[in-house]
């Protein structure tokens, strides 16, 4: 099917990119609130239920995190579409001449995409990050990749070498607190520039 010709239009607008990001940052925050109503109802310490309760309720927190990393994905991207359009790409696939589907790549490489170091890296971000965000921005690429949807990652070949870089049963509490200034200030940064985009 080919693309509708408003795809590359809409993948370059920065302010789509800063409208989804609001939604995920939305959703991310309800589910977290979420999350932390099931530990309140969580009892019965160290049965076999309060077990499977404790990975379910866990496994909805990292959902939670999944929206707060592809918020922070989209907010990326945004600013890369506006402060660096050299970098932000489209890759067309071709068939028998015919372009059947575009992705949105960069730096021209489509596997990057969804890697929010790389992400921060294009962006000219990582300079100005803590430890720590440097962190939740690998841990967060695991989310959005496996682990905030899946028990197990979904490709055998995908690396999950750097999981345990934080622990994020103690820095999971914490995750808000060092993900959302970090949206926020992206966000701040996007409506800022001048000369390009819509006002926002």
């Amino acid at each position: 099917m080919k693309p509708p010709p408003e795809f590359e239009a809409d993948c370059k607008n920065p302010n789509n990119w800063v409208s989804s990001a609001n939604a995920l940052l939305i959703s991310a925050q309800a589910v977290w609130d979420k999350a932390h109503v099931l530990r309140g109802e969580i009892t019965s310490p160290h049965s076999e239920e309060f077990s499977i309760k404790f990975r379910e309720q866990f496994k909805v927190m990292l959902n939670s995190m999944y929206f707060y990393s592809m918020a922070l994905e989209c907010c990326l991207k945004g600013y890369l579409s506006k402060c660096f359009p050299e970098k932000f790409k489209i890759i067309k696939k071709e068939k028998n001449g015919e372009v059947y589907a575009d992705f949105v790549g960069i730096i021209g490489s489509q596997k990057n995409s969804h890697n929010l170091y790389s992400l921060a890296e294009a962006c000219d971000y990582l300079k100005e990050l803590t430890p720590k965000e440097i962190g939740v921005l690998k841990y967060g690429t695991h989310l959005i990749q496996w682990l905030g949807r899946y028990h197990t990652p979904n490709k055998s070949n995908l690396d999950t070498s750097r999981v345990e870089e934080l622990d994020m049963m103690d820095e999971s509490f914490s995750f808000p607190q060092i993900i959302e200034p970090m949206i926020f200030s992206i966000i701040e940064r996007i409506k800022s520039e001048q000369g390009t985009g819509e006002e926002l």
